[in-house]
């Protein structure tokens, strides 16, 4: 038996390998082009599904900076002239009944009913249109607010309606720059309010910027506004497993008084997660079902230059036929040239999918998180591709007659 005919008889894994590589070497242009869908393929699933990811760690974190065991309620604002709607659906809710609320609710640890607007705060010459948050004490604790200079309003500020402000950081820099806040006096729309107190930083939350606002006490709000009605609430559980009682307990209390659920909304902090794990969810369906589209028509490109191959190397077929070689040998060698020009396409879209998913957090501003789901899915799909559409070419050429092959020009 000739070396040849040794070496091609009965060839190896490791030897079917590196004459799988030499092939595509001798075609490095085509090999590459042939590649690029996979590796555009891979990279798009691996950096949407992970930037979405960490979209969705960034407002889990903003969800969680909210506070512990919380419940938000919205009541719709209600109308007070309307022949259709009776007398108890047309009282606005108030402040009293927000506090009631811990008695009525056993689950209930504290409230923070909260009243918003937007003012128009000035100091000397300067001023800034701000959101303004009419707040109970207990709120500041309820969402882990702390203060960074100053105090906060005593409760009798509340009792007594005092104009006190307290301003976020922001707010804080833009109306006095470097200079000391606390004492100064500062005007919100027609109202003079003494500055007690400057938060820490809070930062954003839910879209909502924490350091660009103004609290007061609730009773001073409401004066400004001229309106007694509430329709935003805090209510805090006593642990963990009190929230979803608590939002029954709340749901039933607001059910007594308006007897419409189209008039208040209680969503707790797990169901607004769970509302964005869905729509993440979907929008990493979607968008890794756009991505995918582009390893299928990588597959159909490889399936495509590999059938290119098996033509053009028809006389090589015949005569390593001719001199021994199998037909497994023939259709391991070709399938084996598939996989490969997938895998290594593969590689290359998981490494540009990092780049990619690094780069776009870091332009959102948000944290990066690689979806190690994705880059596993990403690799077995491209191997799945190459198996799938590099069998028939495979095929085609271990199922070449040997001597019909060596005819071919």
């Amino acid at each position: 038996m000739s070396p040849r005919r040794k070496v091609v008889k009965g060839m190896n894994l490791k030897e079917t390998l590196a004459l799988a590589l030499g092939s595509l070497q001798n075609n490095k242009l085509r090999t590459f082009l042939t590649m690029l869908g996979i590796v555009i393929g891979v990279a798009s699933v691996i950096t949407m599904v992970s930037v979405i990811d960490g979209a969705k760690t960034l407002v889990s974190r903003e969800i969680e900076s909210l506070g512990s065991n919380l419940i938000l309620v919205r009541i719709a604002p209600q109308k007070y002239a309307s022949a259709r709607l009776n007398r108890t659906q047309s009282q606005p809710f108030t402040l009293s009944e927000a506090m009631a609320i811990k008695e009525k609710a056993p689950d209930a640890l504290r409230v923070a009913p909260m009243v918003t607007f937007n003012g128009r705060a000035k100091y000397g010459t300067g001023y800034v249109f701000v959101p303004v948050d009419g707040v109970t004490l207990d709120f500041f604790d309820m969402r882990n607010f702390s203060l960074g200079q100053g105090a906060f309003f005593a409760p009798e500020s509340i009792v007594d309606m005092d104009k006190v402000a307290i301003l976020g950081k922001t707010v804080a820099e833009d109306l006095f720059g470097s200079d000391d806040p606390i004492g100064a006096t500062i005007k919100i729309n027609a109202a003079l309010f003494h500055v007690i107190g400057v938060m820490a930083e809070k930062g954003q939350a839910l879209g909502v910027d924490n350091d660009n606002r103004i609290f007061v006490p609730i009773t001073a709000a409401q004066r400004l506004t001229g309106s007694l009605a509430i329709n935003t609430l805090y209510v805090q559980a006593r642990n963990a497993e009190g929230v979803a009682p608590l939002s029954d307990e709340v749901t039933n209390i607001l059910m007594r008084k308006y007897n419409n659920p189209d008039s208040f909304s209680v969503k707790s902090q797990e169901e607004i997660l769970g509302m964005v794990s869905r729509v993440t969810f979907i929008f990493s369906v979607m968008l890794g079902g756009i991505a995918a589209v582009s390893l299928l028509v990588g597959g159909i490109g490889i399936l495509n230059i590999m059938l290119v191959s098996v033509v053009e190397r028809t006389r090589e077929i015949g005569l390593r036929k001719a001199v021994g070689a199998r037909r497994g040998d023939i259709l391991r060698q070709f399938l084996v040239e598939a996989v490969t020009l997938c895998l290594l396409g593969g590689g290359m879209g998981i490494i540009l999918g990092w780049i990619g998913a690094f780069f776009l957090s870091h332009l959102a501003g948000w944290p990066p998180s690689i979806s190690y789901f994705a880059v596993v899915i990403g690799f077995c799909f491209s191997s799945g591709v190459g198996i799938f559409f590099g069998l028939y070419p495979a095929q085609k050429a271990a199922d070449l007659d040997p001597i019909e092959a060596l005819r071919y020009e």
